[in-house]
């Protein structure tokens, strides 16, 4: 039976992280001090993963977004000690909240005709590349609800691919194929700005 409805989880951070690495590549304005720098857009982002489905559930924003303002990309791409070290608070969160929706659809299964059909036509889209989020994978796969895992090629974890090949319930795909749907330029100027905001958002579409 072919799923009909998703439920999306994105990990802002990891989201970015292709973009922000391509930067390295772009070269450099000298016109009144504004650079070019790729950005993920996040609406397109998750109306391209989302478009096969009839019905689009809720969808779940994790990590630290930065302001798409003055010099904030730059301390986005320098200080990645401090990305890093919330790299597992966001792989918990994260995790616990796919967990805890995929265990109540099966519970909810179990005792209501309605509630088993759309268990059933539920695909859980989650965008990840940390092996760290497996335990959660598992958990959806457990109560039999389809996964699609979305990623960028590089440092993705290849534990994922392995389980999709023994796990007709699992699919992976690859953000960098999608790219340019859902990258635009921003040219930023060199203004000073304190940081970033951390946030967890949910969506409802």
């Amino acid at each position: 039976m072919p799923s009909e409805t998703c439920m999306t989880f994105v990990d802002l951070m990891e989201a970015q992280k292709f973009a922000i690495s391509s930067n390295n590549h772009m070269q450099k304005l000298q016109d009144n001090g504004r650079n070019p720098r790729h950005c993920i857009d996040i609406d397109k982002l998750l109306e391209r993963l989302r478009r096969k489905y009839h019905t689009q559930g809720p969808s779940f924003l994790y990590g630290s977004y930065p302001n798409l303002k003055d010099s904030t990309w730059e301390i986005f791409e320098r200080d990645h000690r401090d990305y890093s070290s919330k790299q597992k608070e966001i792989n918990n969160s994260m995790g616990v909240e796919i967990a805890l929706n995929a265990t109540t659809l099966r519970v909810e299964a179990k005792y209501r005709p309605k509630a088993a059909e759309k268990k059933d036509k539920t695909t859980f889209i989650i965008l990840t590349g940390h092996r760290g989020m497996m335990p959660a994978v598992k958990c959806v796969l457990g109560c039999n609800i389809r996964v699609e895992i979305w990623g960028w090629k590089s440092g993705f974890a290849k534990a994922y691919l392995d389980l999709a090949v023994n796990n007709d319930l699992l699919s992976v795909y690859w953000l960098d194929s999608i790219f340019e749907d859902i990258c635009f330029t921003m040219y930023r100027s060199t203004g000073k700005v304190k940081g970033v905001n951390d946030k967890t958002i949910m969506l409802n579409h």
